[in-house]
């Protein structure tokens, strides 16, 4: 991509990559995280932090935490 800073590009093997469905902002990615670790985790809720700069980030909380905060 080109931004104000220059052309940028990367090479990856595709066994490395993962395709998000929405679009790959900081929130999304924490919450994709989040989600895909939840299965592992059992009864214990993960939380992600995720940071994209100083003080900009997102905190994203597995389904299990979200369902008892709701009870």
């Amino acid at each position: 991509y080109t931004a104000l800073q220059g052309d940028f590009s990367l090479r990856l093997p595709v066994a490395l990559c993962y395709v998000m469905q929405d679009q790959s902002t900081v929130e999304n990615i924490a919450l994709e995280l989040a989600n895909r670790f939840a299965p592992q985790t059992g009864d214990e809720a993960s939380t992600i932090t995720a940071y994209e700069g100083v003080s900009k980030g997102a905190i994203a909380v597995s389904p299990i935490m979200a369902q008892e905060a709701i009870l």
